[in-house]
């Protein structure tokens, strides 16, 4: 029963604190969601961190810029963080109820600057499915709102564009 709803034993044991890889005492922020949204929510995260570890990976940051030209890097070197350490310094929680996740294939979605990720039910439906091509578009989708944290607005560039983009400096590893 994978796609279907979480074993109820699943909804309702208490969540645990999930930290970044690498750095046990960084205590992930994902909120609300039963334990199969927290797990997806720490795979994808585990994975985009892993991606970020990659020189031409965090290239991506310099890809792009925010709504007054500034490099999404320079908007990261401002926080005085890594990309890794701006990763697990984000706040995620479920989306449900909010427009962009009634829209079908949305899987998190979030506001140029707020350093909030929302996390959609086809994200969990993704994981649940057990396909690694799935939970690889998880992180790449999470790396996508990460650009978005860090200021990058939509149209132009297009959703379709940033992923792509995210795709071929973060892509398979």
């Amino acid at each position: 029963m994978l796609g279907g709803a979480a074993p109820a034993a699943a909804r309702e044991a208490p969540g645990r604190n999930l930290t970044l890889p690498g750095s046990p005492d960084s205590i992930l922020q994902i909120d609300q969601g039963d334990r199969w949204v927290r797990l997806a929510v720490h795979t994808a995260i585990g994975g985009a961190f892993r991606r970020l570890g990659s020189p031409t990976c965090r290239q991506v940051l310099s890809d792009f810029t925010d709504a007054n030209g500034r490099t999404l890097q320079d908007n990261l070197r401002a926080t005085g963080r890594t990309a890794q350490d701006y990763l697990g310094a984000l706040r995620y929680a479920g989306g449900a109820g909010h427009a962009p996740c009634r829209r079908a294939g949305i899987l998190a979605f979030t506001s140029p600057g707020l350093r909030i990720v929302y996390v959609c039910a086809a994200f969990r439906e993704k994981f649940l499915t057990l396909r690694l091509r799935d939970r690889q578009e998880l992180e790449i989708a999470l790396l996508h709102e990460v650009l978005h944290t860090l200021g990058l607005g939509e149209n132009p560039p297009t959703p379709a564009e940033i992923t792509d983009q995210v795709r071929v400096r973060c892509g398979d590893r």
